[in-house]
């Protein structure tokens, strides 16, 4: 199989994230860039020059929509992977696929997907910074869970009572039902009836935390050769996340932190 290359991902990316834009329009479903996504397009217009992904949020309503209306794919090529329709499935959040490549992330298992990106629910929040941080402690034990599962289930693992352990839950419980717990306890806050708001299923923890005002209202910005939608108060959200988000990180630091190999089918 030929290998992909990163500036030739990051067009198969580009051309997913157009795809899932247009088909949100479509049926009127809310979705903003996130993380280095929305990072990449406030200070480059376009990807980092050093990453290699991209990610989007939905309101928690908008996600759940979008897996039911998603179910047939999206177009010829593509197709939205989540725990509600594979069983095989070791992520808390949904990506859309081009199922024309394989993309073998080295450090999940050695399991094979396609060339993706990633779409995160968002969810609400206890009102206070103390239920908060308890809802995100509690949650990072249910990361850890199923982290474990997951990155120390395999044959070259050096560290033995955790491979005893995680091949314990696989046998007794299997990856459903870490995935089914963190999804249930994320959405334990209804996100429309909450001041506050986050990615609780995979993140930054109480970095993620904020007003959901500040990520309701949407415009368009450049990302590459195309506009998508952002959060108008963007920089409350990046501050939050990143800091002084416009600094560029030591020149050391700028590199992926992605473990893959992909190639077309």
């Amino acid at each position: 199989m030929k290998i992909i290359e990163l500036e030739e991902m990051k067009k198969i990316e580009l051309s997913i994230l157009k795809h899932v834009h247009n088909f949100c329009e479509l049926h009127d479903l809310k979705y903003f860039l996130a993380g280095g996504t929305l990072l990449g397009a406030v200070r480059h217009e376009g990807f980092i020059p050093w990453d290699d992904d991209i990610d989007i949020i939905m309101p928690r309503s908008d996600y759940m929509k979008f897996l039911q209306l998603s179910k047939g794919g999206i177009g010829d090529q593509l197709e939205v992977l989540s725990m509600y329709n594979s069983k095989e499935y070791m992520y808390s959040f949904a990506k859309v696929i081009d199922n024309r490549t394989e993309l073998i992330e080295n450090d999940i298992s050695n399991k094979s997907i396609g060339v993706y990106i990633d779409v995160f629910p968002m969810d609400g929040l206890p009102s206070t910074i103390k239920d908060s941080d308890k809802f995100f402690k509690k949650m990072k034990i249910y990361q850890n869970i199923r982290l474990l599962i997951i990155h120390n289930y395999k044959k070259d693992s050096k560290k033995m009572p955790l491979k005893i352990l995680s091949k314990f839950f696989l046998i007794t419980m299997g990856y459903e039902w870490i995935l089914k717990k963190i999804d249930r306890f994320s959405s334990k806050y209804i996100y429309e009836d909450s001041d506050f708001v986050a990615v609780s299923v995979a993140g930054y923890g109480r970095k993620e935390r904020i007003e959901k005002k500040y990520c309701t209202e949407l415009k368009k910005m450049r990302f590459e050769d195309d506009f998508f939608y952002v959060p108008v108060y963007y920089e409350k959200y990046l501050k939050n996340l990143y800091g002084d988000y416009m600094k560029l990180p030591p020149e050391n630091n700028r590199v992926s932190h992605h473990r893959y190999k992909a190639f077309w089918k």
